[in-house]
Parts: structure tokens; sequence; C-alpha cells
């Protein structure tokens, strides 16, 4: 096992130490941060089965994975922060099925490598000192999950700095720790 795999399997191993310790010390009322930590493990795990995979289609299973943890992280991270700055949308279940709705059509899409050419035009399987890499040739529509992660980015900061504007938060220190 390469130098790299070995680093992706401490670091799978210990969001999954960090997922059952968040599980075993939150309430129910935290689903939403236990979902953040199952995400990164899921992410992790993706990228360890990425970097051990021996054959392409094991290596694009591998990235599904990944993409499904990363498109499940962004709604959590901002549902967390909406929860951690009481910021509640008015049609709340409505927005949260929107969420899952944008997040399954980005995994959807990211996950098509190997099927479509929306996302990825080609890719193939190689080695680097031992550890397995997907070459990827993008497709017309990979720059959807850039926006995807980006727009994330924008709403978590934008409901930390209103909520701070708003005195919301209690200690400035948090606004600054969330941000």
């Amino acid at each position: 096992m390469s130098g790299t795999s070995m680093a992706y399997g401490v670091l799978c191993l210990l969001s999954m130490m960090l997922a059952a310790g968040c599980y075993y010390r939150t309430t129910y009322r935290e689903f939403r941060l236990q979902l953040v930590f199952v995400a990164v493990l899921a992410v992790n795990t993706g990228y360890f089965m990425l970097s051990i995979s021996k054959t392409l289609e094991g290596a694009l299973m591998a990235n599904s994975l990944a993409y499904l943890g990363s498109a499940a992280l962004q709604p959590a991270m901002l549902l967390t922060v909406m929860d951690m700055c009481k910021v509640r949308p008015k049609r709340e279940k409505l927005f949260i099925a929107a969420l899952l709705i944008i997040g399954a059509a980005v995994f959807i899409l990211a996950s098509s490598g190997g099927l479509s050419t929306l996302y990825y035009e080609e890719v193939s399987l190689t080695f680097v000192k031992g550890t397995s890499m997907l070459q990827k040739e993008y497709g017309p529509l990979h720059f959807l999950y850039t926006v995807y992660v980006v727009a994330y980015f924008i709403a978590m900061s934008t409901v930390i700095l209103v909520s701070s504007a708003k005195k919301q938060i209690a200690q400035l220190k948090h606004a600054v720790f969330l941000l």
C-alpha cells in the first residue's frame, strides 16, 4: 500500500471514530451535525477506496461514494450553520426537500462517469507510485459541481454574516469560528 493510500486510510479511520463519537455524544436533535460527520466519512472512504482500486469500475464506484458524501455534506453543513445561527426558513420542509433534490441531481450527474459524457468526457485508471487515480477529461456539465459548492459556501457565509449583524449569534467568536 502506498503512502498516499495509507494517509487516506488513516483519515478514513479518524473520520469513522469521529462519526461514532458524534453519534454517541449528541442527541437526536443534532441529527444534522451527525450527518456532517457521516458525510465526511463517506468522502474519506471513497477517496481511500479509490486510492487502492485495481479496476476502473471499482475506482468509479469509489469516486461515486466520495461524491455521495460531498453532495450530502453541503446541505448538512448549511442546515447545521442555520441551526447554530438560529435561522429557520419559512417553509422548512420544502426548503430541505429542494436541497435534497438538488444534491441528488448533482450526485447523479457526478457519478455518471463511464455511463455518460456530460460530467466526464473520458475516464481512465492510472497508477502513480502505487496509488490508483482517475484520469479525467471533464465534460460540459462538470462546472456545475463547482457552482454547487460555491453556492453553498456563499449561503453559509450569508447566514453567518446576517445572523451576526442581527445579533442572533451569542458571541462574536462563534461567528468568526463559523465563518
